[in-house]
């Protein structure tokens, strides 16, 4: 059932893309696909030495196949070639005599005085034939074929996403530029000119086998600048990168794929959630709100800075999700010791399956600055919410947002209730 399973993902990619593709993975997964012409019944099919065994695939399939390691030179091979034909044999005190091969295992030489097995020593060949280093599968058809789809999987290369971001004062604008990191720690060469980015979890099971269960993939494009895509498949996302590019071994290759600039607003967050005991005062995280995003970002690393006349600096950095176009986006990047806050739970009670919870949020400011703040709480999916006097939101099931403008100097308290099923 494994196997079907990778079967079916892997035609399904051969038939979305039908032409040369490399889908990089999180985790160091990659799938390699092509198109080749093959007029002929057999093929051989070269592969990465980190290549996923059970991972192959084509259109048309093999009647039978068989993976190959070719060495540079093989002494066993090139000794057993030599059977029945004059070798000369090298002993470890360094004398080299010349004797008649009769069996390469185990190895027994003769000469005029007889036949015997050295206990020591290594055979020395006139010439011998130096191949090319590789490994690939030797593809054998029923009838000829004149092409070839194939895919497989294989591990060591690798990506990360990191994006600095670039904060404008005057216009409240970020400047934000994507960058990907493609390291290939395989012994490979890798080349593609249609290189897509797998920007999402899959399951995957042991060693042998790439890829427990995939959905049924829907396809669709989505416009992204830069000239970049992303496309869905169900709930995964995959991000094409224009251009051609070759990953040479050991190395570690830099991309920019975005150059975008988003209109953003600086708030203060405070995080909490149900049931929470606590009563001290904490600091608000300093946030990045961007209410509607122009366009999606993948999955990554978040590097935030600012600019003045002489310096550039570092404000701090977090992790984002896959976000999509039109969504809102916050990133908290550090500690705003002067905004403080806490949530207290002043009420709870049950009335059979029902449980009702009151919360009290306080917040202090100590700057003489206007601050706009924001509570995070996290609730239950199935919960009722009640908010005194203030305007909230619910942007998910799990999520309230009760959002403020605190002044300088200033305290302020906010009561809300929520009531949930069990």
């Amino acid at each position: 059932m494994k196997k079907i399973m990778i079967l079916i993902m892997s035609l399904i990619f051969l038939s979305v893309f039908s032409r040369e593709f490399l889908i990089i993975y999180p985790n160091g997964l990659s799938i390699k696909g092509d198109s080749v012409v093959v007029n002929s019944d057999s093929f051989q099919l070269d592969l990465p030495d980190s290549w996923i065994a059970d991972s192959f695939t084509s259109d048309p399939y093999p009647q039978s196949y068989q993976y190959v390691v070719q060495k540079t030179f093989d002494y066993s091979n090139t000794l057993k070639e030599s059977i029945g034909k004059k070798i000369k044999w090298r002993f470890e005190d360094g004398t080299i005599k010349e004797y008649k091969l009769l069996l390469d295992d185990p190895l027994l030489l003769s000469d005029e005085n007889g036949v015997f097995s050295p206990q020591s020593g290594t055979a020395v060949f006139e010439d011998v034939q130096i191949k090319e280093a590789k490994q690939f599968l030797d593809l054998l058809f029923t009838d000829e074929i004149k092409h070839l789809s194939f895919s497989y999987m294989f591990n060591n290369l690798s990506y990360s996403t990191v994006y600095i971001m670039n904060l404008e004062d005057e216009k409240d604008q970020a400047e934000i530029i994507g960058t990907i990191i493609i390291n290939n720690a395989t012994k490979q060469q890798i080349q593609t000119d249609h290189l897509y980015i797998f920007s999402g979890e899959i399951n995957t099971v042991s060693t042998d086998y790439a890829v427990k269960a995939m959905r049924s993939f829907n396809y669709e494009t989505d416009s992204y600048s830069g000239g970049s895509t992303m496309e869905s498949f169900s709930d995964y996302k995959i991000y094409s990168i224009p251009g051609n590019y070759s990953f040479n071994r050991f190395s570690r290759d830099y991309i920019q794929f975005l150059h975008a600039k988003e209109s953003y607003d600086m708030i203060y967050t405070f995080n909490a959630y149900y049931s929470n005991r606590s009563s001290e005062f904490q600091t608000f995280d300093q946030t990045i709100k961007f209410s509607k995003l122009s366009q999606p970002l993948m999955a990554g690393k978040v590097r935030i800075q600012k600019n003045d006349q002489e310096k550039t600096v570092f404000l701090g950095e977090n992790t984002i999700n896959n976000t999509s176009k039109g969504q809102p986006l916050e990133i908290s990047f550090g500690k705003a010791y002067d905004v403080q806050g806490k949530v207290e739970l002043i009420q709870s009670t049950r009335s059979g399956n029902t449980y009702f919870e009151a919360y009290k949020f306080t917040a202090k400011n100590y700057t003489t600055e206007s601050k706009n703040i924001q509570l995070n709480f996290t609730i239950p999916r199935d919960s009722d919410v009640e908010v005194d006097v203030y305007d909230f939101s619910r942007p998910t099931a799990t999520l309230l947002q009760i959002p403020l403008t605190l002044h300088g100097k200033m305290e302020v308290g906010v009561t809300f209730e929520i009531r949930y099923d069990r």
